[in-house]
């Protein structure tokens, strides 16, 4: 369990609320308070035996922050075709930008410090849609992203946060992992429901993904790396003004960690 940085924790589920506000209370404290409410009370009873929690959200620093000075409100125009208006960073500088060539969507490559992850927005094209462009998405189609060129380019972003609650029950049990959830569980070393081995009740998992000026999930910085605006036009000029596609990409796997369609850029 060590090796996934789990923990396995006795707890009454006779009084539900209370047996909620602890699962919480954990999950909070293991995502610096990103997600707060996980579990429901009416999610609990006295029936429950064992409940699995996931909670994930990423902390990093950009390359090079934004100037939280430049940050502006803007236009941005949701699927509906209405208009609302959004917190937009801006920038210029180097990025890796280009235009996947199949589904014409425009690409651009944001590294976090250190190079060990970055953040890829995806602009469907109009006409291919954000669901099919997703659709077309597969790990070698965006391995091969950081492969663009650098561009001097001026980046309009929305600030936005995003999390996705999911039934893990659901997903393993159409994975054909189904012992777990019934009285052939085999899960007798870590304790006994009733005089047999405990089955798994519920299994949830929440994930966090919120983008501002200093990176991800809010990540406190004490200094900023000045960028000179040049007065000449830049090469490229990227708008993220409607619906996009977020991919939080790890160097070390060559995999995406996050995955998400910004159609309402909350933050």
């Amino acid at each position: 369990m060590q090796s996934f940085y789990s923990d396995v924790s006795r707890l009454s589920y006779n009084k539900p609320e209370e047996a909620a506000r602890q699962i919480n209370t954990w999950v909070a404290s293991r995502t610096n308070n990103k997600i707060n409410q996980l579990i429901a009370p009416d999610a609990l009873s006295s029936n429950t035996q064992m409940v699995l929690v996931n909670a994930i959200y990423f902390k990093g620093l950009w390359e090079m922050p934004f100037r939280v000075e430049s940050t502006v409100p803007r236009e941005f125009q949701l699927s509906s075709g209405q208009i609302k208006t959004a917190q937009f960073m801006r920038t210029r500088r180097m990025f890796k930008t280009g235009m996947d060539p199949t589904t014409n969507a425009r690409v651009i490559v944001l590294p976090f410090e250190r190079d060990e992850y970055h953040l890829m927005v995806i602009l469907p094209s109009q006409l291919m849609g954000i669901r099919s462009t997703i659709a077309s998405l597969t790990d070698a189609r965006l391995l091969s992203y950081l492969s663009f060129p650098a561009i001097d380019t001026e980046l309009e972003l929305p600030k936005f946060t995003v999390r996705s609650d999911t039934d893990l029950k659901v997903i393993l049990q159409n994975m054909g992992i189904t012992k777990l959830f019934n009285r052939f569980s085999e899960l007798a070393g870590i304790g006994s429901f009733q005089t047999h081995s405990p089955q798994i009740s519920s299994a949830v998992h929440s994930a966090v993904l919120s983008i501002d000026e200093q990176g991800g999930s809010a990540a406190a910085a004490t200094a900023f790396a000045a960028v000179a605006l040049s007065y000449d036009d830049p090469s490229v000029v990227f708008k993220v003004n409607r619906p996009f596609i977020a991919v939080l990409w790890d160097n070390n796997s060559a995999l995406p960690l996050f995955m998400a369609k910004i159609e309402d850029p909350i933050y």
